[in-house]
Formats: structure tokens, C-alpha cells, sequence
């Protein structure tokens, strides 16, 4: 009897296709089927229109894309938010994955959820700055964020951070990290002229 191949999914909070190619994650399934791994990739779409169907197999890899629109106002997606997430964990947690690789934030809870419901791996890029970006519309929202950024990588297995300034802080809370050298760092960046 053959062993089955490690079967890993890949979380994302958008289309790995639509409406363009998300490179990164695209670029680790090709390489996670070269290696002779099962790749499934997550998405949230938050467009309930959207014509791309739910499960496909696209370019070797199994999609499945849950419609579900984004909660409004605070106490919506506060209460929604977490409500999704339960939903998306247990979705993720019926593929079977070895292990759990999610992009961003957006995610990350719904992949803690379910990487702990199975006991398996769960490692995270965290490209953006989240809690960063949500402040720009709420400083509670950015707050509450970071919180649960916090809470969550107690968790995480593995972080892939953009740049050395998000690797230290995971460093700092006692993360193993990789800085992804696609990303420059902000020292590095030219600035912003008015």
C-alpha cells in the first residue's frame, strides 16, 4: 500500500487567479506540486456575484472560493467576522490538510482554528502591516487587530514576514521568522515626496 502525498492548503483572503495572479502563493503551490504535494487553495470572496465557481481545479491545483460578503459597520464585523471565521476553519478543516499556509491576517484566525482542531502546522506570510491599515479606518478596529494579530501567532508555527522591521517584531514575541527578500525594506525605500 502507497503512503498518500502530504496535502497542504494554502489560505488566502482573495482569488488566486482573479481578477490577477497573486504571485506569491501561486509561486509556493508550484513549487509544493514539484515537490510531489496536494495543494488546495482557500479563498474568501467577498463579491457573492462573482461568476468564478466555488471548486475547480485549476492549473493542477483544487480551488475552492466560499462567497460570503465582508460584514459592515464595526459591531457587524466584529460579530460577523467571527462567525466566518468559525465557518472558513471548519471548511479548511474538512480538506484534510497536513498543513495550513495562510496569507495575511484576514485569515489567519480561520487557520489557527483549524490547524489546532487537527494538530497540524500552520505558517504565516504576513506581508501587510493589518493592524496598520485598519487603523487608517478605525483606531479601535487597528487596535483590536493587533490584539488579535498578537494572540493568534502564539499559534503560528512559522512566519514568513516582508521586510526585516515586521520580522523583528515576531522575533521579539519569540516567532521562528524568514524575511522574504522580494520585499524591500522601509530603509531601503525612496521616499514619499508631497
Amino acid at each position: 500500500m502507497g503512503h498518500r502525498p502530504v496535502r497542504a492548503c494554502i489560505v488566502l483572503h482573495a482569488d488566486l487567479f482573479e481578477p490577477w495572479p497573486i504571485v506569491r502563493p501561486m509561486f509556493e503551490a508550484r513549487v509544493l506540486r514539484r515537490l510531489g504535494r496536494e495543494v488546495t487553495v482557500f479563498s474568501w470572496i467577498k463579491d457573492v456575484a462573482s461568476p468564478l465557481p466555488e471548486e475547480e481545479v485549476r492549473d493542477g491545483l483544487r480551488i475552492r472560493r466560499r462567497k460570503v460578503a465582508a460584514p459592515r459597520g464595526l459591531l457587524g464585523r466584529t460579530v460577523g467576522f467571527r462567525r466566518i471565521t468559525k465557518q472558513f476553519a471548519e471548511e479548511i478543516g474538512s480538506l484534510r490538510p497536513d498543513a495550513i499556509i495562510c496569507h495575511d491576517l484576514e485569515m489567519l484566525w480561520a487557520s489557527v482554528r483549524a490547524g489546532r482542531a487537527l494538530r497540524i502546522p500552520v505558517l504565516y506570510h504576513a506581508h501587510e502591516d493589518w493592524p496598520a491599515m485598519v487603523s487608517e479606518r478605525s483606531r479601535l478596529e487597528g487596535l483590536i487587530f493587533a490584539l488579535l494579530e498578537r494572540r493568534l501567532v502564539r499559534f503560528v508555527d512559522h512566519i514568513y514576514a516582508a521586510g526585516e522591521e515586521r520580522a523583528r517584531r515576531y522575533r521579539r514575541w519569540g516567532k521562528a521568522v524568514t524575511v522574504i527578500y522580494g520585499a524591500k525594506s522601509l530603509s531601503e525605500m525612496p521616499p514619499v515626496s508631497d
